[in-house]
């Protein structure tokens, strides 16, 4: 048996079926032993295109939307090669991806998880793996400083945001657009946790795996462009909310009460700085468009800055919907 053919494909879909059409396309000829399109739009376009693009995949239609985890954990049934590999619809695969992917996974039986090597549609390198998630790291990601560690070649070539991504490495956690799991493994933690509703399932998924004695790596020798934020770029300003949520959650599941207090003052941080480019702004901005545009953005802040101060409800870390 090939390394492709041991390999499933389940691809999670949310009123997107254009980006969909070009996915399932990219699936054509790469020898996938079972294809899952798990729909949690539930509109009437998609199911037209999965009949037209890859008549042979198989459709399921998740109307009650329970997330990008949940989604993948009701399609494990249908499933019974070693190896899935998950995609988000905004993503093409390379030719050879998928046997990339499943041949990593029979070489290395220490990983349970490897995510492959994403570029934007232009071409260029798409960061895909990223360092432990802690608050300090959250600092870089969501100010300037972070920004600065592109200029310090020493310190671009071995920050796991800016490195060229051009060897095979152990890494925390890769993005979940696009990765291939050893189902043994997806089975000994218990999938995802379905908790998260959207952002930091794989973070939650990579850390859990670790801890179970399993290794998480990322490979360039296998390529998939990820488009990015199609499926998430109609929430607006209400995507802040949901990913720190998500990031709360993380670090309220997984870490001690000093990086839960650090976790919170860096969000207070960032929602203030956010509020206070969003105050400026406005004292320059005149047009109404923009002023009803802005007003939606200090909303959504607000609501991050009431969060982080009163540490999230457990009720609100609890739900499965953002």
């Amino acid at each position: 048996m090939s390394a492709a053919t041991n390999v499933a494909v389940v691809v999670v879909a949310y009123q997107t079926p254009d980006p969909l059409q070009r996915c399932l396309a990219s699936l054509h000829g790469e020898g996938a032993a079972i294809v899952v399109v798990a729909d949690n739009g539930a509109d009437d376009e998609t199911p037209r295109v999965v009949l037209r693009e890859l008549p042979q995949a198989m459709y399921r239609n998740f109307a009650d939307n329970p997330g990008y985890g949940a989604a993948v954990n009701r399609v494990r049934a249908d499933v019974d090669t070693p190896f899935l590999v998950i995609l988000n619809a905004d993503t093409e695969l390379d030719p050879g991806a998928l046997r990339a992917l499943g041949t990593y996974l029979e070489r290395h039986p220490n990983v349970g998880l490897v995510g492959p090597r994403l570029r934007n549609a232009d071409g260029s390198l798409q960061p895909s793996c990223y360092p432990t998630a802690t608050p300090w790291q959250l600092l870089l990601q969501e100010s300037r400083f972070g920004a600065l560690t592109r200029w310090v070649p020493w310190v671009r070539r071995r920050h796991l945001r800016t490195w060229p991504h051009d060897y095979d490495r152990r890494v925390p956690w890769v993005l979940g657009a696009a990765l291939a799991i050893r189902l043994s493994a997806f089975d000994a933690v218990g999938g995802f946790d379905e908790s998260y509703f959207l952002y930091y399932e794989e973070v939650d998924l990579c850390h859990r795996l670790g801890k179970a004695g399993w290794e998480v790596h990322f490979t360039p020798t296998a390529e998939v462009i990820h488009h990015g934020g199609v499926s998430t770029s109609t929430l607006g300003p209400a995507v802040a909310q949901i990913f720190f949520t998500s990031a709360a959650r993380f670090h309220r599941t997984h870490r001690g009460a000093g990086s839960w207090i650090a976790f919170r003052a860096v969000v207070v941080a960032v929602a203030a700085a956010q509020l206070a480019r969003c105050f400026v702004s406005g004292c320059i901005e005149k047009r109404s468009a923009k002023r009803v545009s802005r007003s939606a953005t200090v909303r959504a802040w607000r609501a991050v800055l009431h969060d982080a101060l009163t540490g999230w409800p457990a009720e609100q870390l609890e739900s499965r919907q953002p």
